[in-house]
């Protein structure tokens, strides 16, 4: 005799669609794993409770392990609930599956910086594109790699997404003038070093740019860059490149000029600076003569 309810007959048969019913049930638990939609997470997250997103994340990497929003979710939303080494996985496998996060490769170029892991660095950059809002912070880990294992052409290629000349750091400029030099691309090189306010420039800057100016046969912007590096003290390369520019430029008499100065001053190069004296002095003699023989007789 049964007491409080109704007797439950127990050899009652299944519903005949009962593997339906699972498959439905299945369904609506997958959709409640899934998905927090736009106006919730808002809600979440005015709240201050991110960490319902985090672990609602979590939940779902249990049964999808490369479920691109929850992934974003656990690296957007963590707030050092989850360890540092496990962040840095899930962040390696965003970018193994290609899934665009400019807060991914910010933190795995960090990570492998301070490793010195110059190639990782090296994979990440092709993840910056001209959408991507990266800090100049970062942009110049990423040439930092490039240069460690003497890439140029990669930085160019890298700093070609980082949008037009006048938005990108001048620290940035400086260095892809340099890549442009290092490829024998002087014009290119000479081109950005002077788009570069001197305000930025060290003595070793003005004078990258000089050679470059004078490489691309900018003899009188080169003459301009020397003279103002020799008002900072001044060396042999310096002299020399504004002699060769002068007479480059077929500045005869400033180059002869020029000479005298760097023969009391660089004695030892006396035999280079004393070559380049000769000939001008020659070519101002035959220009003279030109100019003697234009002369009508009477005049």
């Amino acid at each position: 005799m049964m007491y409080g309810g109704k007797s439950i007959n127990v050899q009652k048969s299944l519903p005949s669609n009962l593997s339906i019913e699972r498959i439905k049930n299945d369904k609506k638990s997958n959709i409640e794993v899934e998905f927090i939609n736009d106006s919730r997470r808002e809600i979440l997250l005015k709240l201050d409770y991110s960490d319902i997103i985090l672990s609602k994340a979590i939940e779902i990497l249990k049964k999808y392990p490369n479920h691109k929003g929850a992934l974003l979710d656990i690296i957007s939303y963590n707030n050092s609930f989850i360890s540092n080494g496990r962040i840095i996985n899930y962040c390696k496998k965003i970018a193994l599956l290609n899934i665009e996060s400019d807060r991914v490769t910010i933190i795995l170029v960090e990570h492998y910086y301070k490793k010195k892991e110059w190639e990782e660095i090296i994979d990440l950059a092709g993840r910056v594109t001209k959408k991507s809002i990266i800090k100049n912070s970062i942009s110049k880990k990423i040439i930092t790699a490039f240069k460690k294992l003497k890439k140029s052409e990669g930085i160019l290629e890298f700093t070609s997404n980082l949008g037009p000349y006048n938005k990108i750091d001048p620290n940035i400029l400086k260095e892809m003038a340099k890549a442009y030099a290092n490829l024998g691309r002087h014009f290119h090189s000479a081109k950005l070093w002077n788009k570069i306010d001197f305000k930025y420039l060290n003595k070793i800057d003005l004078l990258n740019s000089t050679r470059s100016n004078y490489n691309s046969k900018n003899y009188i912007k080169a003459i301009s860059l020397c003279k103002l590096l020799e008002e900072e003290g001044g060396s042999f390369e310096i002299i020399f490149i504004r002699i060769r520019a002068e007479y480059m430029s077929q500045n005869w008499e400033e180059c002869v000029e020029t000479c005298d100065q760097a023969l009391r001053k660089y004695k030892k190069n006396k035999i280079e600076i004393e070559r380049y004296q000769s000939k001008s002095v020659l070519n101002l003699y035959k220009d003279i003569q030109k100019w003697y023989e234009v002369i009508s007789i009477g005049e």
